[in-house]
């Protein structure tokens, strides 16, 4: 019925979208908020219209009151069904985003929302965005306000795997920014990597002692 409605008035979204936000009972989103399958917006050949539109309303939303766990916008960005078809999402959504970074990176808080969605991504497809990102935009300024991964971490007894797979990624990110300009990027990245060090050492002996 929704896909039969966008074909009717792809307008309708926007609509849908203000009045998920008028009605919000907290007064704001998340994405545990609505829990409907926006995967058919992919399939559609103008998905990249469809979602200009979800975004920009979002974004009016957000501006004030943007939740960086588990953000609305994430809800657009869900992949379900079989892995193929799971894989031909993941594939619409990237070239979507980095199509987003190329135009508008210099919309910084834009770039906030977006990023606030690109970290609940795994890993591997995190890393091109931030390349994105930096070849786009050079500001340390813009950079540190992305969130570069999920604040938000779950772990079932020691916290030092997770930590360390952590660890992997921020260290996936340096070879990004080896050019002068970059340094900044590149040392902030390497006080983070530090920082999860120190925590994984903390760990270490937390684990000894409760052994």
């Amino acid at each position: 019925m929704f896909n039969q409605l966008l074909d009717l008035d792809p307008a309708f979204i926007t609509e849908y979208i203000a009045w998920k936000y008028e009605n919000a009972e907290r007064g704001w989103l998340s994405s545990h908020d609505d829990h409907r399958n926006y995967c058919f917006i992919w399939a559609r050949p103008d998905h990249q219209a469809i979602m200009d539109r979800v975004i920009e309303r979002i974004y009016g939303y957000e501006q004030d009151s943007f939740v960086s766990i588990n953000p609305y916008l994430k809800t657009f960005f869900q992949a379900r069904g079989d892995n193929e078809a799971e894989g031909e999402v993941r594939e619409k959504q990237d070239t979507y985003l980095l199509r987003l970074i190329d135009e508008r990176s210099e919309e910084v808080d834009l770039m906030v929302l977006l990023f606030g969605v690109i970290a609940q991504f795994q890993p591997a497809r995190r890393r091109q965005f931030v390349e994105r990102f930096v070849q786009r935009n050079r500001s340390f300024d813009a950079f540190k306000r992305l969130s570069l991964e999920s604040s938000s971490w779950s772990w079932s007894g020691s916290q030092v795997p997770v930590l360390q797979g952590h660890v992997s990624y921020w260290e996936s990110l340096l070879p990004l920014m080896n050019t002068v300009d970059l340094l900044p990027h590149k040392q902030y990245v390497e006080r983070y990597i530090q920082g999860l060090r120190v925590q994984i050492e903390q760990e270490k002996k937390n684990d000894f002692i409760g052994d």
